[in-house]
């Protein structure tokens, strides 16, 4: 049995989030029968009524409307994850409706199992919640049963929904809302009434009064700036703002240093968390090994200790890399061939209880295989080859291999895996010998890839198409010298003047000019877009950290960086090898971006991930310390007091 892992909690409560006393009308709807509403990404929200009518408004005007035949009770919306429609939940037949924004026709109908009681108080609320592997759950708030029931969310063909578990409340869930800041659901409820918090399992994590007197509240959303909608039957539609964070001098996040820890190995470089986030993996290039380590406890100081029978997978060359899958206990690590000519191996060991450590299957990818990824999905795997050790490039070409998972039994001696070689010297005007793709970033919607090429000053985009993933003719264009390393992709980025695409974020991990300067060593943002075509790129912002960090002999060296979210804040993180340091940006307006903390690591920080779990966040570094003695760094992100 692996360990419990022990969370303690730092969570803005939600009378501290937003200013529940002082609402701001959207949409004036007196007498109107408001059941369900949603923010649009243009700032519009979009309506529903029980009389069966969508409506979409934006800047307190009515845009478009729809009335459904037969006037269905229509109680509550969810957007589509895609973007490109909502979903309504009827209440007294228990069905959703899958309605297109765009001409607001209906497109499709689900039942509910049986299981589901069909009454005049039946399903009342709808969210869909997000999964670790990209997929999504729809949460139906049940009237008569006081309960929550989750589904799977359906594909595009029409039919029941499959039932996975009923979560009892004990009151009456009159509106839902996933909150991608805590990790949990936020629901309306009637009694008292009040704003309940509650968790996967179905805990009400925390709890106040709420209400919009003299009505009922019947429908929550969540708005991009962070601010909370609510719809009121026979009321109006009104959004609350989130209440300015506590910031102190350098602002509202910081970092807190949780412990730096040797471990056995030597040279413990590119680092990744299990699914479960118990397990702490490590590949590391001297003992020629996967490391794996039980995470014990993060309520304070992390402790890793030895996974019984199964500290280490050793290999017949040296490892560069490792990632987990984001939902099945399984690990992908990346080995390289006996030398240069020969095509390395992407390897795939068993997490399991009881096999944990157990090579299941591997199979041949490019030259010297650098840094393997996996997507949000779980679909696709992209291994980057940087065919280092001979510039000619019929002996070792850098190239971009890309595994689809699809039809694949992973668990299985040998799955039937589709595999595509990838050029990007075609991309990039360069003969093949001379191209080094280093690393691998996923937009986390899994519809494209950004790859880093350190020699060549520059990064290509891996769109992940149906039937088979290419290249894109887009090449991203860093600074001479720059050299990068790491990258991080945020989606669903708006510039004011670019428009919606990702924010893309690459360590600059620099090269030494002739004249013994190293001109570009730091954190640069780039805007890629417009979505959904990602075909042009914009450099924004950049971050000197040698200037920042007043480095006297000159080298800094980032390696690992990452995104994370909080509320209307954007932060980034960026592991920087020769100052043994994780520092914290707010990259907000990332034209400005904004110093905020440092925190020490481990002796050269090498790889960074981050660990979330609920409302917490931790980074992790591999600290490879040149060959001993190895360290894993925990550095957790916290808000300001």
């Amino acid at each position: 049995m692996l360990p419990t892992l022990t969370l303690a909690s730092n969570e803005v409560p939600l009378d501290r989030r937003w200013s529940l006393d002082a609402p701001s009308v959207v949409v004036r709807g007196p007498e109107r029968e408001f059941s369900g509403v949603q923010a649009l990404a243009d700032g519009g929200v979009v309506l529903a009524t029980d009389q069966g009518e969508l409506e979409v408004w934006r800047d307190g005007t009515l845009r478009r409307a729809q009335r459904f035949a037969g006037q269905p009770d229509f109680e509550d919306l969810a957007l589509d994850p895609r973007g490109d429609a909502v979903w309504i939940a009827l209440e007294d037949t228990c069905e959703l409706w899958r309605v297109a924004l765009d001409g607001l026709a209906l497109t499709g109908r689900w039942s509910t199992p049986a299981r589901v009681p069909r009454t005049a108080r039946g399903v009342e609320a709808l969210a869909f919640v997000p999964l670790p592997s990209g997929a999504h759950e729809i949460w139906l708030g049940h009237q008569g049963t006081k309960s929550i029931f989750v589904m799977r969310a359906p594909g595009t063909a029409p039919g029941e929904l499959e039932f996975v578990r009923e979560l009892p409340l004990g009151v009456e869930p009159r509106a839902l809302a996933f909150d991608s800041e805590t990790d949990s659901v936020l629901a309306a409820c009637s009694d008292g009434p009040t704003l309940r918090r509650i968790s996967r399992a179905g805990l009400t994590l925390e709890e106040l009064p709420f209400s919009l007197a003299p009505h009922t509240v019947e429908g929550l959303a969540l708005g991009a700036a962070g601010t909370l909608l609510a719809c009121a039957d026979g009321g109006d539609v009104v959004s609350f703002s989130p209440r300015a964070p506590q910031v102190g001098a350098l602002g509202g996040w910081t970092l807190v240093e949780r412990g730096t820890l040797d471990v056995p190995s030597n040279a413990p470089e590119i680092v990744a968390v299990s699914a479960d986030r118990r397990l702490v993996l490590a590949s590391d290039s001297s003992s020629r090994s996967l490391e794996i380590f039980s995470l014990t406890s993060l309520e304070t100081q992390p402790r890793l200790t030895t996974v019984d029978g199964a500290q280490r997978r050793t290999f017949e060359h040296e490892p560069t890399s490792v990632a987990a899958h984001p939902s099945e206990p399984l690990a992908f690590v990346t080995v390289i061939g006996a030398k240069s000519s020969e095509r390395g191996t992407l390897h795939a060991v068993d997490l399991r209880a009881g096999s944990v450590g157990r090579e299941l299957w591997s199979c041949e990818v490019g030259r010297h295989p650098d840094n393997v990824a996996i997507s949000a999905d779980g679909r696709w795997i992209v291994v980057a080859n940087e065919g280092e050790g001979d510039d000619r490039a019929e002996v070792a070409p850098g190239t971009i291999s890309v595994l689809d998972t699809r039809a694949a039994a992973l668990f299985e001696a040998q799955p039937s895996l589709a595999h595509t070689e990838l050029d990007p010297a075609r991309v990039l005007g360069v003969d093949a010998g001379v191209v080094e793709p280093e690393f691998v970033a996923f937009d986390p919607r899994s519809r494209f890839a950004v790859v880093t090429c350190q020699e060549n000053d520059a990064a290509v985009v891996v769109a992940l198409n149906e039937p088979r993933p290419e290249l894109t003719s887009l090449r991203i264009e860093l600074p001479s010298g720059a050299q990068p390393d790491g990258v991080a992709v945020l989606d669903d980025y708006v510039d004011p003047q670019l428009g919606r695409g990702a924010l893309i974020a690459f360590a600059e991990e620099g090269d030494e000019q002739r004249d013994g300067r190293w001109p570009s060593q730091g954190l640069s943002l780039t805007w890629l877009g417009p979505e959904p075509r990602f075909d042009n790129a914009r450099a924004l912002g950049r971050i000197d950290v040698v200037k920042l960090l007043a480095i006297a002999d000159g080298r800094a060296h980032p390696e690992g960086v990452a995104f994370v979210r909080r509320g209307q804040s954007v932060l980034c993180a960026l592991g920087v090898e020769r100052a043994n340091r994780v520092l914290l940006f707010d990259v907000t307006d990332p034209r400005a971006p904004r110093s905020l903390a440092s925190a020490r690591v481990g002796s050269r920080p090498e790889g960074l991930c981050t660990l979330h779990s609920g409302p917490r966040t931790w980074f992790v570094t591999g600290d490879e310390g040149k060959n001993g003695p190895g360290e894993i760094s925990f550095v957790e992100l916290v808000a300001r007091p």
